[in-house]
């Protein structure tokens, strides 16, 4: 399996607009995060983990041809506003492409989106052409086993996948013992970390790192990043297994 993280920052991107502290002004191309996303390709599948608002960028910077599926957390603008841009896979695939999203998210993105989740009426141009899946505890996706399991985000829940031995987990404040099961054996475990201050919705630093310890991945990388995180000086001061991720970071499992 290879992994490619396509965005490792928060909801703003890094650089923040008007900010001038000294992660957003680096020249350190690591401390450049656009919005959270995720590529992996296993078996001869490509599997895309949400459409983050800089999803066009992405794609051309890691040259993706092909999507296969295409699996949601939850329906927050950083991590769905690149839908339109799957079009161009439809146009590229000559067909349709399922995506995967819980039902609280897609009443919302069919909102957002009215004219994509509309049976692909051929009528409406150039639009993406994607067929709804509804979540499972239990998934088979193109011949591969999937698992998706709930997670607290606030007052609101996300949804972590794990495929074979990686897990990733975006945008969470605390996972459930029995989603927990999920986070077991792991060869690699991609999680949230916003920053090192407490947030009412996001795993800091400290709560990342108290999880790494209680369920003991091979390998551990921290995603969805402020620019209170200084990616040089903060990865020289995590434990063994424990790293920050950065845009275009490639993992072979």
């Amino acid at each position: 399996m290879k992994v490619t993280l396509l965005g490792t920052g928060t909801s703003t991107g890094i650089p923040v607009i008007g900010c001038e502290c000294k992660v957003c002004t680096s020249a350190d191309p690591k401390n450049k995060r656009s919005r959270a996303s995720c590529f992996i390709e296993t078996e001869g599948k490509n599997f895309l983990i949400d459409t983050s608002t800089d999803f066009r960028e992405q794609v051309l910077k890691n040259n993706i041809k092909r999507i296969d599926a295409v699996l949601f957390t939850h329906a927050h603008a950083d991590h769905i506003h690149g839908i339109d841009d799957l079009r161009c896979f439809n146009y590229l695939q000559k067909e349709e492409i399922p995506v995967y999203i819980d039902d609280v998210s897609y009443d919302k993105m069919n909102k957002y989106f009215d004219y994509i989740f509309c049976n692909c009426d051929e009528s409406l141009g150039f639009i993406p052409r994607l067929i709804r899946k509804p979540l499972a505890a239990v998934m088979e996706i193109k011949g591969i086993q999937v698992n998706a399991f709930p997670m607290q985000h606030g007052k609101g829940i996300t949804y972590g996948y794990r495929m074979n031995n990686i897990a990733y987990c975006t945008d969470v404040k605390s996972i459930p013992e029995t989603s927990q099961a999920y986070l077991e054996n792991l060869d690699l475990l991609i999680l949230d970390s916003l920053r090192f201050k407490p947030h009412p919705t996001h795993m800091n630093m400290e709560e990342s790192l108290a999880l790494v310890q209680k369920v003991k991945p091979k390998h551990t990388v921290f995603i969805h990043m402020t620019h209170d995180i200084d990616h040089d000086v903060v990865n020289r001061e995590l434990p063994a297994g424990v790293e920050l991720g950065y845009d275009g970071m490639k993992l072979d499992i």
